[in-house]
C-alpha cells in the first residue's frame, strides 16, 4: 500500500503599492527556484506558482480593475518576484488591490513604495528592476519561464 503524499500549497507573502497608472507587487519567496516560477497574467487576474527548497506556493488574484498585460512586466530575483502591473486606464487609486471585499491574509501594503495620490513623483528607480520579463508579445497567459 502507498502512503498518501501531502501536496498542500502555501500562500506566499505579498506586498503591494499603487500609483494612478500602475501597481507594484512583490511576492517574497527566499531562495526561490527560478525554473519553478509560473506566472499567468490576464486583464483581470494574476496566477503565481513557484517553490523553494521546502515549500510550494500557489496564489491567485482577481484585480480590482483591468490591467494591460502587454505593458506589464516582472522579474524573478533570489528572494522575491517583483511585478510592475500597468493599469488599463489611468485614474484614481483603486479602493483595494483585489476584486471583492474578502481580506487576503497574505497581502500587505508595501510602505516603502507607497505614495498618496497627491504625492506622486518620479518613480523611474522603481520601474527598472533589471532583466525583467515582459508580458508583451507572449500571448495572454504565460506558462513557466525557464532561466
Amino acid at each position: 500500500w502507498e502512503v498518501p503524499v501531502c501536496s498542500s500549497m502555501s500562500l506566499p507573502p505579498v506586498i503591494w503599492a499603487q500609483r494612478t497608472d500602475k501597481v507594484y507587487l512583490t511576492i517574497t519567496v527566499p531562495n526561490i527556484v527560478k525554473d519553478s516560477v509560473v506566472v499567468e497574467l490576464e486583464p483581470t487576474k494574476l496566477h503565481f506558482k513557484g517553490k523553494d527548497a521546502t515549500h510550494e506556493y500557489d496564489w491567485n488574484l482577481e484585480f480590482f480593475g483591468e490591467v494591460d498585460v502587454e505593458k506589464s512586466s516582472y522579474n524573478v530575483a533570489p528572494r522575491q518576484v517583483e511585478f510592475k502591473i500597468i493599469r488599463k486606464e489611468e485614474g484614481p487609486y483603486w479602493d483595494r488591490l483585489q476584486k471583492g471585499t474578502q481580506k487576503l491574509t497574505n497581502l500587505k501594503c508595501d510602505w516603502d513604495k507607497w505614495k498618496d495620490e497627491d504625492e506622486e513623483a518620479d518613480d523611474a528607480h522603481l520601474d527598472n528592476f533589471g532583466g525583467g520579463m515582459d508580458f508583451g508579445g507572449m500571448g495572454g497567459g504565460m506558462g513557466g519561464m525557464g532561466g
